[in-house]
């Protein structure tokens, strides 16, 4: 309802059946959540002597299932994806050239025409109090051609090495930990960092000089000794960039006529 009176119709993607080497993260997810309630459990009134930074929402097993019903109820269309929903909400997004909400940091990488809209950064009670909040990938680009790490470095050279970069990163598929030998000083970097390190890496390092984002794979692959892991590296990578025609041919799979008509945006008459 929120959404609607700000003129946006709302579609929502979720998950299908996750890929198997996501379930190592997921497990680390649902041992955390675990954790998080024994200790909501024994404060006395569910929150007293527990650090609120640490606070996380928990869901029960039926929380799906009250959320799709809530979506009938208030008529917004809901798609589900095979696997993970990611390649298809980029996809559906590049169609509408719409903006993402999301709490998931992955669609940065993504080049999505209407951008992305972090929920952390959104509020849809008074919209006025949500500034800046519109990230847009040609903006970050902007930003590290302008970082002092990254002197000397092209937009073009940073714009093609930025999916193996945020792969490098740390992501559900690659853990940091098992790849940031390659570029971290000592060893060890921060999971979950901007991708500067991993592309001064890719971009600055003589050993490796580096043309392509297919040449940088494949090195990465090379150094690599967990064949698990190269391929977990090509997969994050090839899910990051995504050309035209692959977000189109997502597309016209997922939006079928007799599902979802045309337009999903409000129409002129009702931004009226």
């Amino acid at each position: 309802n929120d959404l609607r009176q700000l003129c946006v119709r709302p579609l929502v993607v979720l998950d299908g059946v996750d890929h198997e080497r996501k379930l190592v993260t997921l497990k680390k997810r649902g041992e955390a959540q675990v954790e998080h309630l024994k200790k909501l459990a024994e404060c006395k009134d569910g929150r007293e002597q527990y650090d609120k930074s640490k606070e996380k929402r928990s869901m029960t097993i039926w929380s799906l299932m009250v959320f799709l019903e809530a979506l009938t109820d208030c008529g917004v269309p809901a798609l589900r994806a095979n696997r993970e929903a990611d390649d298809v909400i980029a996809a559906i997004a590049h169609h509408y050239e719409c903006p993402v909400l999301t709490l998931d940091s992955d669609f940065f990488i993504y080049d999505l025409p209407g951008g992305v809209a972090h929920l952390s950064k959104v509020n849809l009670q008074q919209p006025s109090e949500s500034k800046e909040f519109l990230f847009r990938r040609s903006r970050f680009i902007h930003a590290l051609v302008n970082d002092p790490s990254l002197d000397g470095c092209t937009e073009e050279q940073i714009l093609e090495f930025l999916p193996l970069a945020a792969t490098l990163s740390g992501n559900d598929y690659v853990a940091c930990e098992d790849v940031q030998h390659l570029y971290a000083r000592g060893g060890r970097a921060t999971p979950h960092v901007a991708p500067v390190p991993a592309l001064q890496w890719l971009l600055k390092n003589q050993r490796i000089q580096l043309q392509t984002l297919d040449e940088g794979v494949h090195t990465v692959r090379k150094l690599l000794r967990r064949q698990d892991v190269r391929e977990m590296i090509t997969y994050s990578v090839s899910s990051y960039a995504q050309s035209e025609d692959q977000f189109r041919a997502v597309a016209q799979r997922c939006l079928s006529p007799a599902f979802l008509p045309e337009p999903l945006l409000a129409s002129e008459d009702e931004l009226r």
